[in-house]
């Protein structure tokens, strides 16, 4: 006995959906074409809270942006977001901007060859963060 208040047997707090998931996504130049698929992909679906937080200067001749910081801008916003925030990150394999990812206190990234590892790893992983690779996991599976 805990003590505390019992729910009804079977309920669980409703998971953030398309209404109320804070989604913030990011990429290296690697992953600029994934991403930016992606961001429109989501925005047609529905999801009415779509951020990409691409650092500035990709494709305005700057310098392109670095994995780390794409990590970085990313996890800040979806640890701040709480139970609402979902992040996805992009760079060549996923495997750089997730080291970064989980570096970030609440983030749990995972990277993700295929829909069924992405699958698994938020229902058994609870993982808030997605890393995808653009040069390994195609548009179809993203």
């Amino acid at each position: 006995k805990s003590g505390g208040v019992m729910a009804a047997p079977g309920w669980a707090p409703r998971p953030p959906g398309k209404d109320t998931a804070q989604v913030y996504l990011g990429s290296d130049a690697l992953g600029a074409g994934l991403r930016a698929a992606l961001v429109g992909a989501l925005r047609a679906r529905g999801w009415q809270h779509v951020t990409d937080l691409t650092p500035a200067g990709e494709g305005r001749g700057g310098t392109p942006p670095a994995y780390f910081e794409a990590a970085q801008a990313v996890a800040e916003r979806v640890a701040l977001a709480g139970a609402r925030g979902r992040g996805v990150l992009v760079c060549g394999t996923g495997a750089g901007v997730c080291l970064v990812a989980n570096k970030s206190p609440n983030v749990r990234a995972v990277a993700a060859e295929n829909v069924a590892a992405a699958r698994n790893a938020r229902s058994i992983n609870d993982a808030n963060v997605v890393c995808l690779g653009e040069l390994i996991t195609g548009f179809e599976d993203a």
